[in-house]
């Protein structure tokens, strides 16, 4: 940055991971005003604010009886647990969708999870967030074996409910800090609350913003695994 500067070339850093709810939509009109295109960056923002709204007017934090939830990054490995989101990123999705993060005051310092106190407290579902994306269905099948592929064989894990019950999933990681993360959230409330959001359908609602606003089709990516 310091040497486009010197060269006097402008230079605009946009962060979508401070706050996953309206970060997107901020650098979203940011770009609009730079590129003169203030509708077109209202109508994606918009979508997004719409996507959010459906959320909230559950009063899905007013649940007494939550679902409990694990989530941990997939890039450790079969004995290597890796880290989990609590205050932020995938820990504030999950919260937001009404979820009872169960990593919330029981983790180290680096942000992994005790596998005792996982097996023991027994999470009705499980989140790994991996290397989804932009990838063919063979190449993110790949991704899917070595992340959640691995997880599920470690060792306690045949005993969690979640494991037993077909609940563990897979999300594309970076949906939690970009445009998309409307995705997740819609997706997990539904997950957890299935008669609550029977109307609503995320895959349409992320291929919708596909047609209208991305220059690639929605088929050419994977962003969720069951």
């Amino acid at each position: 940055a310091k040497k486009l500067e010197k060269a006097k070339i402008p230079t605009l850093f946009l962060t979508m991971s401070k706050d996953s709810f309206a970060s997107p939509q901020e650098a979203t009109l940011l770009v609009g005003e730079i590129f003169g295109t203030e509708d077109r960056a209202q109508e994606i923002a918009d979508f997004l604010d719409e996507q959010f709204e459906i959320i909230k007017s559950k009063n899905l934090a007013d649940k007494t009886d939550k679902p409990t939830v694990y989530q941990e990054k997939g890039s450790g490995t079969r004995e290597e647990y890796d880290s989990t989101g609590i205050g932020d990123g995938w820990g504030t999705l999950i919260e937001f969708a009404g979820g009872e993060n169960i990593a919330v005051d029981h983790v180290g310092e680096k942000s992994k999870i005790d596998p005792e106190y996982l097996i023991t407290t027994n999470p009705d579902y499980i989140f790994v967030t991996t290397a989804l994306g932009y990838y063919t269905i063979e190449d993110a099948q790949e991704k899917i074996d070595s992340s959640v592929g691995e997880y599920v064989q470690r060792k306690g894990w045949d005993k969690l409910n979640a494991v037993q019950d077909n609940n563990v999933f897979a999300f594309f990681h970076d949906h939690s800090r970009n445009q998309f993360t409307f995705y997740p959230a819609l997706k997990m409330a539904k997950i957890f609350y299935p008669d609550e959001f029977a109307d609503i359908n995320p895959d349409e609602r992320l291929k919708e913003f596909f047609d209208r606003f991305m220059p690639t089709e929605y088929q050419d990516g994977v962003w969720f695994y069951q």
